[in-house]
């Protein structure tokens, strides 16, 4: 009996939410997020966040977008809010290893959605700001 390699370019794996591009037989996995820090995180949601969001409740307006309770919320489903067809038709539930990748880049997350944010390329800042937004319940 006679053995052939069987040989591929490139695999796709996909672990924790995250797509991670390797060799055949490279054992790739992408890390989960770290730890983050609520009180860091708030000062960046102040920073970074907050002319387009808001971490109260309920928005004072109709163009700030209302991040309370993100966490475990689907895309698209605040109902005072009007999204973008991107967002309303993503299907994600924001889980913190989904924020962790949409904050790094927002359009790869969610292509075509109008959100003009650059991402946070940081996983340290990424981190603390999901656990800022953790405890917005």
């Amino acid at each position: 009996m006679t053995l052939r390699p069987i040989l591929f370019a490139a695999v796709a794996v996909v672990a924790a939410g995250f797509l991670v591009q390797g060799q055949a037989g490279a054992q790739t996995a992408a890390a989960a997020p770290p730890a983050g820090d609520p009180a860091k995180g708030q000062a960046l949601f102040a920073a970074n966040c907050s002319t387009c969001h808001t971490d109260a409740k309920v928005s004072t307006d109709s163009t700030t977008l209302s991040l309370f309770g993100i966490v475990g919320r689907k895309s698209g489903s605040n109902a005072d809010f009007s999204y973008s067809p991107a967002m309303t038709n993503a299907n994600i539930v924001w889980t913190p290893d989904k924020l962790f990748a949409y904050l790094e880049n927002p359009p790869a997350v969610v292509p075509g959605n109008v959100m003009y944010f650059p991402g946070l390329p940081d996983a340290a800042d990424r981190a603390n700001v999901i656990a800022y937004l953790s405890t917005l319940k």
